[in-house]
């Protein structure tokens, strides 16, 4: 084999690894990892018996997430929330799980990938909708709004009012706990007649062309009071 191939792989090898190993350490935080968290995840890796990353530089590798008010104001990002026309998106359906969202270009580490898109409401009315639904899946995203205020986002109606003829993405991302590629971020985004609560994805790593969008829906089989064991 050329041997600038042979190094070029390791290199390549070496950096997915030292990603993987922040994935590990960081999950859904935007915290820097601590240094015995990163040796944790190393050593569980027993099949690596050479170009182990470092602990050093998996720390030197992470990046700080994006702050919220970076978004704020951002023309890009809020005419993507009114006109839902995000970049570099599509869905596709797979098999056993339904439809899903993958990424057609890549997406870097804390980049804004797209928004949770509905109607906001109180909390309290969220809930009230909740117990309307039937056995048919749920689009309600609970979140905490400016001073911890309650309210929740209500992308039930698909269509929505003002986008009938669009797909919202946000609404069609599937669950993962452990291989979760963005995260969601409550953002109070600078419009001209005003702010708005919105649900911004930021990308929790680098995102490959293909590959699937996951996030932490945050539901464990301890939520809602226990209830979550009868959860299928």
């Amino acid at each position: 084999m050329d041997r600038s191939y042979y190094h070029y792989w390791r290199r390549l090898q070496y950096k997915l690894r030292v990603q993987y190993i922040l994935e590990q350490s960081t999950g859904r935080t935007s915290q820097k990892p601590l240094a015995s968290h990163v040796q944790r995840a190393i050593a569980k890796e027993n099949a690596w018996t050479t170009n182990v990353p470092s602990v050093d530089s998996v720390l030197l590798a992470w990046v700080p997430c994006q702050e919220p008010s970076a978004a704020e104001n951002d023309p890009v990002i809020i005419a993507s929330v009114v006109q839902q026309k995000w970049k570099g998106l599509a869905i596709k359906s797979f098999e056993g799980k339904g439809k899903g969202v993958i990424a057609t270009m890549e997406f870097k580490r804390n980049q804004v990938v797209c928004d949770y898109h509905g109607e906001v409401v109180s909390k309290q009315e969220g809930e009230r909708r909740l117990e309307t639904l039937t056995g048919e899946p749920s689009y309600l995203f609970f979140f905490k709004g400016k001073g911890g205020k309650p309210l929740c986002i209500d992308a039930q109606k698909f269509p929505c009012d003002c986008h009938p003829d669009q797909e919202t993405y946000g609404r069609r991302m599937n669950h993962s706990c452990s291989k979760n590629s963005v995260r969601p971020q409550r953002v109070s985004l600078k419009f001209l007649d005003g702010p708005r609560e919105c649900v911004l994805f930021f990308a929790l790593q680098d995102i490959a062309v293909s590959e699937e969008l996951l996030w932490d829906y945050g539901v464990r089989r301890t939520s809602f009071q226990g209830e979550g064991w009868d959860l299928s």
